[in-house]
């Protein structure tokens, strides 16, 4: 792909970025988004504390690699710290080019509660996706990375225990549908449960 390609790509991970943001499906300095083109991975930057969703360009994207090299760019700014999940995720599932991991509000409250997953999954297979939870990890570890990914072969839907969602997609736009009604419908399940707790 020409280098052209490669920055409008940048620019949409960088839209959607902003988008998941803006839509309260993240805060400020969580969540990653990476797609694939053929052999190379490009995934949003590390942003650490001082940085957000919102503040990095199409030349601060990483390219990677199928084995997590860094191509571009050379120098301070590094890959994003789930970058080891996003990189075992597309060796699980080839069928899977972009992927959306973000921290949601709803998604992280209810995932401490079985009872409200239980009722989103029931709802949800009835007229979405099934999804699958898995426990709490370290953000960045090897067992997170690995724990997604097989969950992965099953599913295209990841709650992340105590830290949020992972939704995978042919396209970053199916990845972004899947990761905003999740989100609204466990905000449903649970605004309903207090409702009934209230009555």
């Amino acid at each position: 792909m020409s280098s052209e390609g490669i920055k409008e790509i940048a620019k949409k991970l960088i839209v959607f970025s902003r988008r998941i943001y803006e839509r309260n499906l993240t805060y400020g300095c969580g969540g990653n988004l990476s797609m694939r083109i053929k052999d190379k991975i490009l995934i949003t930057p590390s942003k650490g504390l001082s940085r957000t969703m919102l503040d990095f360009d199409e030349n601060e994207v990483i390219i990677l690699d199928e084995s997590g090299n860094v191509i571009h760019p050379r120098g301070d700014i590094k890959p994003s710290i789930e970058t080891r999940m996003h990189l075992l995720i597309y060796k699980n599932r080839k069928d899977v080019n972009a992927i959306i991991h973000a921290h949601s509000p709803y998604t992280i409250i209810a995932s401490r509660f079985p009872r409200i997953i239980e009722q989103a999954k029931r709802e949800t297979g009835e007229f979405y996706w099934t999804f699958v939870t898995v426990p709490y990890y370290p953000p960045g570890s090897s067992e997170l990375a690995t724990a997604v990914a097989n969950a992965a072969e099953k599913t295209d839907i990841i709650i992340l225990m105590d830290h949020g969602i992972v939704t995978l997609g042919k396209t970053l736009e199916e990845a972004y549908v899947k990761l905003e009604e999740m989100e609204m419908r466990i905000k449903i399940t649970i605004i309903r449960h207090l409702i009934r707790a209230s009555l």
